[in-house]
This record gives structure tokens, sequence and C-alpha cells, in this order.
């Protein structure tokens, strides 16, 4: 009861570091704004379109979300990193960045990431347009294509989203808890930690996957890269292939299907390879 106790705590400080940074961020950006409103203002900059502070901030923050996110995930990694020096942890361990098992897995994750997301997408402009409001306004401001949305996706919340949630949080319940319970409850604070009511949906199945995958590989390596690929497709032009070429769309859905089926089967259900295997090349069937 002990060591669940202080596996729990330690995945509360993860958290909250998060938490704390984020809020640093903000607030930082928030003076910003003010700042500037204030000097703008005195000139006539914004006299006609922003009559208030609120208004411009409202504008600011918009403009600025993925530079926040950026900003946030950079500033809890090197919290996260320093809470393992002060502990004399070993970074390497605490993080999971062993290589994985099977070096081969990359091959199937990045096209399984890709494909998961491409049908999660059809499946969700399935729901009624008013479901779809919020989930596509927020969507909007991580996938518009700018430099910053791309190093956002790609490289910010990979980075920051498995370190701190299938490693660190998952790690430090592997000390106490069955697999299947670590993976659902880091899943559950991953999809939480995205907000929006359908991003905590597929964030939750996701999540239960990319568990899977640390569990498998004993690697964060090949959940980083399942984790950029999905997010990657989100700036590929498959809403325009659907729109212009109908019939190429449903060839890639079908596409799609077959690889979540059989690179999933790879990935999640057929033994996992040893290191040992993969070195010897012994084929997985």
């Amino acid at each position: 009861m002990k060591n669940a106790g202080k596996a729990v705590g330690l995945c509360a400080i993860y958290i909250g570091l998060y938490l704390l940074c984020s809020f640093l961020v903000s607030g930082a950006l928030a003076v910003i704004a003010a700042v500037r409103f204030a000097v703008s203002t005195s000139s006539g900059a914004f006299a006609f379109s922003y009559p208030s502070l609120a208004a411009y901030m409202s504008d600011f923050i918009a403009s600025t979300a993925t530079l926040a996110v950026i900003l946030t995930n950079a500033l809890t990694l090197a919290a996260l990193w320093a809470v393992c020096v002060i502990r004399r942890r070993s970074v390497r361990e605490e993080f999971c960045l062993a290589a994985p098992h099977d070096p081969s897995v990359f091959a199937y994750a990045i096209p399984f990431g890709i494909a998961l997301n491409v049908l999660l997408v059809f499946l969700l402009s399935r729901l009624p347009a008013q479901t779809l409001a919020g989930y596509e306004e927020a969507s909007s401001l991580l996938g518009d294509g700018r430099i910053s949305s791309i190093v956002c996706s790609l490289i910010a919340a990979p980075l920051l989203e498995e370190a701190l949630f299938r490693g660190l949080v998952q790690g430090a319940l592997s000390r106490v808890f069955a697999p299947w319970l670590r993976i659902a409850v880091q899943a559950a604070l991953f999809a939480v930690f995205h907000g929006q009511w359908l991003w905590m949906l597929y964030a939750a199945l996701v999540g239960v996957l990319l568990g899977v995958l640390r569990e498998r590989t004993g690697s964060l390596w090949p959940c980083i890269a399942l984790h950029a690929a999905f997010n990657l497709a989100s700036f590929l032009p498959i809403s325009e292939v659907s729109a212009l070429y109908p019939l190429l769309y449903v060839f890639l859905l079908m596409v799609c299907t077959a690889l979540v089926v059989l690179l999933g089967h790879r990935l999640f259900i057929a033994p996992a390879r040893t290191s040992a295997e993969a070195d010897a090349g012994t084929p997985n069937l």
C-alpha cells in the first residue's frame, strides 16, 4: 500500500508540474498581451479593431495557441528532467528511452498511426455538424499548416505527452499495478489532458494503444513515432481528396482499414519479438 501511494504521489507531481508550467506560460503571454494592448492603445493602433483588453487578449491567445503549447511542453520536459536528476534516477530508465526490443516496430507503427487517424477522422465526419463545431474549432488551431503548428503537432506534443504519460506515469505505476490497470490509468489521464470531449474520446483509445505498445516494446521511441505519425495525418490533404475524388477516397479508406487491422495485429496482438530474435532475424508468424 505504501508503494502504491508513492507511485500515485509521483504521478501527481508529474501532472502538477505540467499544470504549473502551463500556468506560467499562459500568465507570461497574458502579461505580454496586456502590455502590448496598453502601449498600442495609447498610440491608437488598436483603437478600432479592439475596443477592450478582453477582446484583444482573446485574439492574442488564439493566435499564440501553438506557441503556448510548444513553450509549455519544453518547460515541462525540462522540469521533469530536473525531477529525475534531483531524485538521482537515470533519465534513460525513468523515461523508458531504451531502444525497442525489435527495431522493425517503427516500420509498423508509423503507417499504423497515419491510417488510424484517417479512419477516426472519417468516423467523426459522420457525426452531426453541431456536434463537430467545437472539435473543428479546436483542431483548426493546431492543424493550420503553419510552422509553429507543425512543430507543435509533430515534435512538441509527441515528445512531452509520451514522456509524461507513457514514460513517467506508466513507469511509476508499473512498480505497483498490473499492466492493464496502469495502461487504463495513463490513458484516462491522457484523455482528460486533451480537454475537448471528442478529443478525449479518441485520445483514450490512442492512449490505450500507446500504453500497450510501450509495454510490448519496452521503449518510448515507438510510441513517439506512432504519436507523431498520427498527428502527421492531420496535415495531409485527405479532405481535399474526399471532396474532389470520392472514389479514390473510398479506396484510401479501404487501404487504411486493412493497414489498421494487419499492422494492429502485428503491433498489439502477435507475440512480441525478443531482442535476440530481432538480432537473428527470426520471423514472427
